[in-house]
């Protein structure tokens, strides 16, 4: 029987769905034959998985799963090296790996992001997912301190580069995409500050706390926007 890949989207978008169930069905279905189009939305469970640990302060149980759907992630990425959602999905996982890393794992997750991003962008330069994703890497490559930097020169030659502007256009261009994504406000706001634009940050925090929460990541922003409120906006 063919798979509704549309029902499993559904249940994997549902903050709802019984995920657990979700992935016992594409388990059983990788035993029989390991196809791309399941590969990847294993990775995509996983990661929703992992931010719902995340939620829950379990940061064990985040990197773990995590570490799952990097490894589904990268199983579809080299069976179909032109694939957009293979990558989409690599981009997330190595993402979130970096940010719950030290510093010498978080340089190499970087690395390997910027190659997928780098894919992906040329792919689907209109997906708001990459692009939002593509903007964070500016962010954390931007923020790197001279100690984390020599590391990474060291084990892995140069740096890639980039600046808070960089940052900026790729969440204006999310803005662009979708005006109600939540936590592009925040990444907007932690952009501005980090460039010393408290201004302008103002204006997305308070604009960002109106915006309903629809997913685990936006509810997470919600908390931090919180945050910079009552830090920035006295």
């Amino acid at each position: 029987m063919a798979i509704d890949f549309s029902d499993w989207d559904k249940q994997c978008d549902d903050l709802t769905s019984n995920k657990d169930k979700l992935l016992k069905e594409m388990t059983a279905n990788l035993q029989k034959e390991e196809s791309i189009d399941v590969l990847y939305r294993m990775a995509k469970v996983w990661l929703f998985l992992a931010k719902k640990a995340q939620k829950e302060g379990n940061n064990e149980m985040l990197k773990s799963r995590a570490e799952k759907a990097y490894e589904y992630a990268d199983k579809a990425c080299k069976a179909d090296p032109n694939n957009f959602e293979c990558h989409k999905w690599m981009c997330a996982s190595l993402g979130l790996l970096a940010n719950t890393s030290a510093s010498k794992e978080k340089i190499k997750y970087g690395h390997q992001f910027k190659e997928h991003a780098d894919i992906a962008l040329k792919l689907k330069p209109d997906d708001q997912f990459i692009q939002s994703m593509y903007g964070q890497w500016c962010y954390n490559v931007a923020t790197l301190g001279w100690l984390e930097r020599k590391i990474g020169e060291k084990l892995y030659g140069k740096i890639p580069t980039a600046t808070y502007k960089d940052a900026l256009n790729a969440f204006k261009k999310v803005h662009e995409l979708n005006a109600e994504a939540k936590d592009n406000h925040l990444w907007m706001a932690r952009t501005l500050i980090a460039d010393n634009n408290r201004t302008e940050a103002k204006q997305w925090i308070q604009r960002g706390l109106t915006l309903k929460n629809q997913t685990i990541a936006d509810e997470l922003a919600h908390k931090e926007l919180e945050e910079l409120k009552n830090k920035y906006c006295k």
